[in-house]
């Protein structure tokens, strides 16, 4: 729950992956513990990503804009091959019959050379359906002059789906050049709604935290909760989740929250959640209220524009029924994060973070709209079959201890 107080910018974490065991010999220079591991394995297995005939990936290596070009439009189905003297003519002039970009894009980048971040984040946008950012977005890296006008708009909106991050001095660099394994990730993630790969099992990486930290998020808002009973143990699903709407939501409100269902249910462990057939069939309402007066009278609860309540067994902790409730009267700045919030948190993850701006449940405000790296790790933590309800923190850590890389 979250009543958010200030303003923090926060620069999303993209770079999350776990390891995918039948992608094990694919390419020679893919470890398992590459930052683009398990995006490549999709993208591979799917059709879309081709390596070189000395059995090498060169993810390092930047890549062109026909490059790109042909992965998307393999990805959306559009036809590839040469053409007009060309060997990606087909999906080229595709690109531009589509509108992904126009001949004024050619002018400066040519469909031979290396494609900028910013132009890569115009190709994403266009091609791929990711949405517009919300008007109170505001990109908070220090280099924002340098990003042309016409590719402004484009790099706001991959920016709030959570596609791009700033460098280590919290620059974007738009005129830095796309290397191969970042365009299968960017790729993957803008067509997958900024979700990661389902993982089969095996270790969970933590790209840009450390393992302590990892442990400490866990520790912190995975066990106990905010408000109510605090006992420090395991809690979540263990059967599918049946969801039905209640109120009236707002434009865009429901697809946005089932992008993340999408998300959740690509959880190695995860049970699932789906529509439920009707009303009776549920076992998580998500309600949607007019204003603060109608929260307090549904929930008894003052000054909050969102609540997630779940109801366990006694001495199982296995989730059987749980409640989402938000105000529709709140700022269009932060609803998107507190609809991503309230429903991250009834999965079982109950209490929120002091200590991570990025991070979805944040308790002041932030402009986080997708979970970051470190609350993804800590929700496949929490559904990796090892991790059983009832366990305290001790066999928590020791489970951790075994999944991390």
């Amino acid at each position: 729950m979250k009543r958010k107080l200030g303003v923090l910018l926060v620069v999303l974490s993209l770079f999350c992956s776990l390891a995918v065991p039948t992608f094990a010999l694919r390419f020679t220079d893919v470890p398992e513990n590459s930052w683009y591991y398990r995006e490549v394995s999709e993208m591979v297995d799917a059709g879309y990503l081709n390596g070189y005939p000395d059995g090498s990936f060169r993810g390092d290596d930047p890549v062109t804009l026909a490059e790109f070009l042909t992965i998307v439009a393999r990805v959306q189905g559009v036809p590839c091959g040469s053409q007009g003297g060309h060997w990606a003519g087909q999906q080229i002039d595709a690109a531009l019959r589509l509108g992904w970009m126009n001949s004024g894009d050619l002018l400066v980048t040519g469909v031979d050379e290396y494609l900028p971040r910013q132009f890569a984040a115009k190709i994403l946008v266009l091609a791929l359906g990711v949405e517009d950012a919300p008007d109170t977005i505001r990109l908070p890296f220090g280099d924002v002059v340098q990003i042309d006008a016409a590719y402004y708009p484009y790099v706001e909106a991959a920016y709030a789906a959570g596609l791009f991050v700033g460098d280590t001095e919290g620059n974007f660099s738009p005129q830095g050049y796309i290397v191969r394994g970042a365009a299968a990730v960017l790729i993957y993630r803008a067509e997958h709604g900024g979700t990661t790969p389902p993982a089969p099992g095996g270790t969970i990486s933590h790209e840009g935290y450390t393992a302590d930290q990892v442990k400490g998020h866990f520790s912190n808002c995975a066990l106990g909760a905010e408000y109510g009973n605090g006992i420090r143990v395991v809690k979540k699903w263990t059967q599918p989740i049946y969801y039905t709407y209640s109120g009236t939501p707002l434009s865009g409100d429901t697809a946005y929250l089932e992008r993340f269902m999408e998300a959740l249910n690509g959880i190695y462990g995860f049970p699932g959640i789906y529509p439920a057939a009707d009303g009776q069939s549920a076992n998580l309402t998500i309600h949607f209220v007019r204003d603060e007066a109608e929260m307090y009278a549904l929930t008894g609860y003052q000054n909050v524009n969102g609540l997630a309540s779940i109801w366990y067994g006694t001495g199982t902790y296995e989730i059987t029924r749980g409640r989402v409730v938000y105000t529709n009267d709140m700022d269009a700045g932060e609803r998107r994060s507190v609809l991503i919030e309230e429903l991250y948190q009834v999965m079982g993850i109950l209490n929120d973070s002091y200590d991570y701006p990025e991070s979805i449940i944040y308790q002041f405000y932030t402009d986080a709209q997708w979970p970051c790296t470190l609350d993804w790790a800590i929700m496949e933590l929490l559904y990796h079959p090892d991790m059983r309800c009832g366990m305290n923190e001790s066999a928590c850590m020791a489970v951790i201890d075994s999944l991390l890389q």
